[in-house]
């Protein structure tokens, strides 16, 4: 039997420790969806949504390659790379929050909650190495998404070739003012 708590899809018998192990709880409730492209029609006058649609596939592709993120993006795949990424209806779906676990430094399990309609920035651990590296990124969460993908990439295995749930936050990184 399931239940719908915040938003997330548990098991009413599950032990609640067991959703602390998860890296983060979101809503995979479709009650809010969005045609991709109508959605960037109607914003393009707003810079940030021009490469969306190529950076979500570049997202959703090094996802499920299993790629290490570097940073920004996950690397460079080619149009016909791209075009290897189905969309289910070329829907995503808004979700208002997305609850992050983590543990304390008192070695106890805590969560955060970024919801986009009270607080929109956010820090995350930096992947820079070396003597001038930041420890931390910033960001403005644009928004926070589901959508249902397959990919018919010839470098994917087996299972997920099938339509998969993949969540994502839409940020918009702040960056170093020199000097």
């Amino acid at each position: 039997m399931q239940s719908e708590t915040q938003g997330v899809s548990i098991e009413e018998n599950m032990d609640p420790s067991q959703y602390l192990e998860k890296q983060y709880h979101m809503s995979n409730s479709q009650n809010d969806p969005v045609n991709l492209y109508s959605y960037i029609h109607k914003n393009q006058a707003d810079p940030a949504f021009k490469p969306f649609i190529p950076k979500l596939k570049d997202h959703i592709l090094g996802h499920l390659l299993e790629q290490d993120y570097k940073g920004d993006m996950y690397g460079k795949f080619t149009n016909a790379e791209w075009n290897t990424v189905h969309i289910a209806s070329e829907q995503i779906y808004c979700c208002k929050t997305v609850q992050i676990n983590y543990t304390t430094y008192d070695i106890r399990h805590n969560r955060d909650t970024i919801n986009i309609q009270l607080y929109l920035d956010i820090m995350v651990n930096s992947l820079e190495t070396g003597p001038n590296a930041q420890p931390y990124w910033y960001a403005h969460v644009i928004g926070i998404f589901h959508t249902i993908v397959s990919s018919t990439h010839p470098e994917l295995k087996g299972m997920v070739k099938l339509h998969c749930q993949l969540d994502f936050l839409w940020v918009r990184w702040f960056g170093m003012e020199p000097g």
